[in-house]
């Protein structure tokens, strides 16, 4: 559409104003003052001002390609901001993965660690006497590899 309109269009009409417009329109002395200089570009230019298209079909013209262009620039804007926020999401998205993997690897390295730090799970059982028993035989078990007593018993402040 906007190939249509300058080729077509607008080309017709600033041809049309090429022609009426004076050949050399050299800049004015400057000791004429603003009246002065306002009448000289007046009588030069008066066959553009005659120009009958000028303010209906050629300014409409002018009118639509500007609509076209900040239609185009809203577009662009528009389409970067959408690429934009998906970015944004998509950095959010990796840091909440990265949050929920490492904290199932924080999960992972205590279990990992309970037997050495006398953390013990409670293991199922029917009632609790039958856990209690349970617990106290891994208790039991596991009392050989608790670093946390010989830490304490041999460990100092540092």
């Amino acid at each position: 559409m906007a190939r249509l309109l300058i080729s077509d269009k607008l080309k017709r009409h600033l041809r049309s104003i090429y022609s009426v417009m004076p050949k050399v329109c050299k800049l004015p002395r400057s000791d004429y003052g603003s009246p002065g200089v306002f009448q000289y570009y007046f009588h030069h230019l008066e066959g553009v001002g005659k120009y009958q298209e000028l303010r209906g079909e050629f300014c409409q013209d002018l009118r639509e390609l500007g609509n076209i262009i900040l239609f185009c620039q809203q577009l662009e804007i528009g389409m970067a901001q959408e690429e934009d926020l998906r970015e944004l999401g998509n950095i959010i998205l990796f840091c909440q993965q990265l949050e929920i993997g490492m904290a199932q690897e924080e999960v992972q390295d205590l279990l990992a660690a309970a037997a050495f730090t006398n953390v013990i799970p409670k293991p199922p059982a029917k009632s609790v006497a039958e856990q209690e028993k349970q617990l106290a035989k891994l208790e039991e078990k596991y009392s050989r590899i608790q670093l946390t007593n010989v830490v304490e018993k041999f460990g100092d402040d540092k």
